[in-house]
């Protein structure tokens, strides 16, 4: 993965991240195609996967409620030149 392809994956992640913490959970949908499948781990949870949409709805009826403050602190960018991981 080149450098500029590199930040512009990073710009995304970071947009989603400020999404999230947005507290508004339809700020998360422009970082989701219609395929988009969330899948919830460990799997022994037993929690379903969800569509775009279930996701969505998932977001803004439990996790916002479970919190008060949502602040996202990249601690680390880890790039092994195929992929962007940013460690939160």
């Amino acid at each position: 993965m080149s450098t500029t392809t590199q930040d512009k994956t990073t710009t995304v992640v970071l947009g989603y991240l400020k999404a999230m913490e947005s507290w508004d959970a339809g700020n998360l949908a422009p970082f989701m195609d219609d395929s988009y499948v969330h899948h919830t781990h460990p799997t022994a949870l037993g929690l379903p996967d969800r569509n775009k949409q279930e996701y969505i709805e998932h977001w803004r009826k439990t996790v916002i409620p479970m919190f008060k403050t949502w602040d996202v602190v990249v601690a680390q960018k880890v790039s092994d030149g195929s992929k962007v991981t940013l460690l939160v």
